[in-house]
């Protein structure tokens, strides 16, 4: 028999009365609960419930960390992240020339310590992104890479801007979806980490003004206004790439600030 965990207990008491509330508060029939049941397990067969849970929850589980004043907010790391990204000295994520129809796009900001305004000279972004089609190179490394910061904490990303994408089709995750009249869309936006001497300080990601998404992306919570940025198109025929521009003020602890010189954790244990 498995040993007693108080935690579990408290979770799920907490949990069981608050959907109780809902089935009381809503009147959902005991039909309506079987078809969810079903449903459910369907589901599960499919390895989509831990996706729903992701969708709908995790965000929820950033909460307290982010409502710190003056940091930037922070995000969930997602699925699509790939350990061992090589490092960008130059910004450049591009592994190949860009493919027809993709917009260069160029994202620059800094870095800097949320309680002092100074700058982190020793910080390291990990970035990953889709591409103009909302696609990830999930084998290999075009559009990610690991790229420092300046002595004024400033840094530039040289990469295509990315678009919406959609995220289940012919899924529970769709069918859910699109019976609350929604889709299951992402909102075009660049993942950052933020790396200060092998420690994980921030993940976030910046969203791109221009997309139609924002309102409605598949997870729940997720796009917050002080993570959109304004993408400025450049003029027509220039050959200039588009920009975005973030700053990115983090919260340093004292082992942040006094470095110990080695690489990123996640890159050897994710």
């Amino acid at each position: 028999m498995a040993e007693v965990n108080d935690r579990v207990d408290v979770v799920w008491d907490r949990v069981v009365a608050a959907i109780r509330e809902v089935v009381v508060d809503l009147k959902i029939t005991e039909d309506e609960l079987s078809t969810a049941s079903t449903f459910f397990d369907r589901m599960g067969a499919e390895g989509n419930f831990a996706t729903l849970l992701f969708a709908a929850l995790s965000t929820a589980c950033l909460e307290a960390e982010t409502l710190e004043s003056g940091v930037t907010h922070a995000n969930v790391v997602g699925p699509v992240y790939l350990a061992g990204a090589p490092h960008r000295p130059d910004g450049n994520l591009l592994e190949h020339e860009p493919e027809e129809g993709s917009v260069p796009l160029e994202l620059t900001g800094r870095v800097y310590d949320a309680t002092t305004g100074r700058p982190v000279p020793n910080a390291v972004l990990d970035v990953w992104q889709a591409d103009h089609l909302g696609n990830y190179d999930r084998t290999g490394y075009h559009l990610r890479g690991l790229v420092p910061v300046d002595q004024n904490g400033r840094y530039r990303i040289r990469s295509v801007a990315p678009a919406d994408y959609v995220s289940h089709v012919d899924d529970t995750i769709e069918e859910v979806y699109a019976l609350r009249g929604r889709d299951t869309f992402r909102a075009a936006h660049v993942h950052i980490t933020v790396w200060v001497d092998g420690q994980e300080v921030l993940t976030t990601q910046v969203f791109r003004s221009d997309s139609p998404r924002l309102d409605v992306d598949l997870v729940e919570g997720i796009v917050r206004p002080e993570l959109i940025t304004e993408m400025k198109p450049s003029a027509p025929g220039s050959g200039e790439p588009w920009r975005m521009e973030f700053d990115i003020p983090v919260r340093l602890t004292d082992t942040d600030a006094a470095g110990d010189g080695v690489e990123p954790a996640r890159q050897t244990t994710r």
